[in-house]
């Protein structure tokens, strides 16, 4: 049905030499290959092309076979399928709260590589020249194949009823089922929005959420930090600058759509209905009338969801947070945790 390509051009034969294995793990690589041999995976190749190898440790503690073609890579013409995005991909989930997922196993080796190009795909152990039949993992237009393959296979299956990110098939169903978890929802288009916005002198955040039954679900948070010229605007100019980047931010759920707009800053509402604004104030004024939004005033105390997330991360002993925690039922060691991850400060961009 659908055979691999690896369009290279005119470009000469890629040929590399093998990279030194240490002992105890030459005799893995060569029973990994004898397995592929078998399974008619793999055949010799008496070809120019040569790629090295590279053997990586799973989370199992098996050994997973790879090739590394990043030279072949590097001369292949792209492949311009489109790739599902993974946001779109999420946004059509919305509605339904059961699902199934599907991970196709060695799906990319149910994919042949056209004969006049398999010796392209040529890697050597030190141990003999070996090409695959069959579509391996590391070539760049892998994914549109595959991605290619299961759109055509899965041809006539909506999207509200089957979805395809690459070899992982999203089955949903519509059955009802109750959840109490804080979890994200996705968005509904028979929902009015809801966007909470604020700014503090480090960064400016977001909350979109929407009202489902009897409760308010957070759809997506946003957030981002301020620069230096920012950071010198009076408070009304920064929380102005926070709802002009937080619409922009979500202007593929807002456009079009009625939603309502809350702050923590009194003055806002009536500076969204000044007339007659002038320079930068203006422009977004501008900007913003392309959206059908009503303009609420949440009290502080109320507004703690976008007031986090506009602030610089604080330290594990802040009393604050830790009071906010024990409110909501949130584990402070999830927290530590994500925050020990990060190696680079992402307000200090």
């Amino acid at each position: 049905m659908t055979q691999h390509r690896i369009n290279t051009g005119d470009h000469p034969p890629i040929k590399q030499y093998p990279r030194r294995l240490p002992l105890a793990r030459k005799e893995e690589a060569e029973h990994l290959v004898k397995e592929m041999v078998d399974n008619g995976i793999i055949e010799e190749s008496s070809g120019p092309w040569a790629s090295p190898i590279v053997l990586v440790k799973k989370k199992d503690g098996s050994t997973r076979f790879c090739v590394d073609y990043r030279k072949l890579n590097e001369i292949t013409k792209k492949d311009s399928y489109p790739l599902p995005r993974i946001d779109d991909t999420l946004d059509a989930l919305n509605g339904s709260q059961w699902f199934t997922t599907l991970d196709l196993k060695s799906g990319y080796w149910e994919v042949e590589v056209q004969p006049e190009d398999r010796e392209k795909t040529a890697f050597t152990t030190g141990q003999g020249l070996w090409k695959f039949k069959v579509m391996p993992f590391g070539l760049c237009n892998a994914p549109a194949t595959f991605e290619r393959l299961m759109e055509t296979v899965l041809r006539g299956l909506s999207s509200e009823a089957c979805l395809v990110h690459l070899d992982d098939i999203i089955i949903v169903g519509l059955k009802q089922a109750l959840t109490s978890s804080p979890i994200l929802t996705y968005p509904r288009t028979d929902k009015d929005f809801i966007l909470d916005t604020d700014a503090s002198n480090e960064g400016i955040g977001a909350v979109l959420s929407q009202n489902t039954g009897n409760e308010e679900r957070v759809i997506t948070y946003f957030s981002k930090s301020l620069g230096k010229p920012e950071r010198n605007y009076c408070v009304t100019r920064k929380e102005l600058l926070a709802i002009v980047k937080s619409i922009e931010h979500f202007h593929h759920y807002l456009y079009g759509q009625k939603f309502l707009l809350r702050t923590d800053h009194a003055s806002l509402r009536w500076l969204l209905n000044f007339k007659e604004p002038e320079g930068q104030i203006a422009r977004w004024i501008q900007r913003l009338q392309e959206y059908d939004f009503e303009i609420q005033h949440r009290k502080g105390t109320s507004h703690g969801n976008a007031d986090a997330l506009s602030r610089r991360p604080c330290k594990e002993s802040c009393k604050q947070c830790t009071n906010a925690e024990k409110k909501f039922g949130m584990e402070r060691d999830i927290s530590v945790k994500v925050l020990t991850k990060t190696t680079v400060d992402p307000w200090s961009s």
